[in-house]
């Protein structure tokens, strides 16, 4: 879970799912443009990203089987 009960860690939170929404775009745009790998592995690329993106503010790992 995401412990959101300060403004510091809303403000990172926030920061990085910014950051990563610009990474899924550009990453998306190249796909479709050149379409690099399959789209399965774009959608594991994109929610590794975001899952090691926010690991370190959270109290818990959420997929703990997922890739490091």
């Amino acid at each position: 879970m995401l412990p959101l009960a300060d403004d510091r860690t809303r403000a990172a939170v926030s920061g990085v799912l910014k950051s990563w929404l610009v990474f899924v775009q550009v990453l998306c745009v190249d796909w479709l443009t050149h379409e690099t790998c399959t789209r399965t592995e774009l959608r594991d690329v994109c929610v590794g990203a975001v899952v090691g993106a926010l690991r370190p503010l959270l109290d818990e790992d959420p997929a703990p089987d997922w890739p490091r």
